[in-house]
């Protein structure tokens, strides 16, 4: 395949990505317009602006995508949402290495229970952070050695911490939707009761 005819299949597939993810007007609008203009630039054989933009298209398609499971969680959550999805520099609470799920850009979402305890929900979507989460999720030695249980969830495995203040964190994979979602809080109840949600819901 040519380059041409690659780059017009890449156009393709942004632009049935960018249908499908049913993203809020001016959302989607960045990833089309991204694409209209990588197709533009195809058009006059400039296939270096072009893959600029199927970049910039695909980096916008990725951030709705964790924005758009992050609405979801919100729908189906039991507990009352305290802070809208909003962009962070985040680590995971989970894996709690040096090397794994650090300052990773995450959708973070905060609800509370009647008491006022906080459930903090965190969506990772890069493709590292899919590696590291199997790495260790297919590691027994370093589940062992960070005190983590594994277990099995309808959307993949999933890594739960228990906290030394009696609350817990769960890390668990939606394969569907090639994301990680982690539920941290100060009530164990609290966490699974979203988990449970999650297993039984969206995402």
């Amino acid at each position: 395949m040519n380059l041409k005819s690659s780059a017009l299949a890449l156009s393709a597939v942004f632009l049935s990505a960018a249908s499908a993810l049913a993203a809020p007007p001016q959302d989607k609008g960045d990833i089309d317009r991204e694409t209209a203009a990588a197709n533009a630039a195809i058009a006059v054989g400039d296939y270096a602006t072009a893959a600029l933009h199927f970049d910039a298209a695909r980096e916008a398609a990725a951030r709705q995508s964790l924005q758009d499971i992050a609405r979801r969680v919100a729908e189906i959550s039991p507990l009352k949402q305290e802070q809208e999805p909003r962009f962070a520099l985040a680590a995971s609470s989970t894996l709690q290495f040096d090397r794994f799920l650090k300052d990773r850009e995450t959708v973070e979402t905060r609800f509370k229970n009647p008491e006022g305890k906080v459930v903090v929900v965190r969506v990772f979507g890069a493709e590292d952070d899919m590696e590291d989460f199997m790495f260790v999720a297919d590691s027994p030695a370093l589940i062992k050695q960070a005190a983590l249980e594994k277990a099995e969830m309808a959307g993949g495995p999933a890594l739960k911490r228990k906290r030394e203040d009696g609350g817990l964190s769960v890390l668990m994979m939606s394969k569907k939707d090639h994301a990680l979602v982690e539920v941290e809080g100060e009530s164990e109840a609290d966490v699974m009761a979203i988990v449970d949600k999650l297993e039984t819901g969206a995402p």
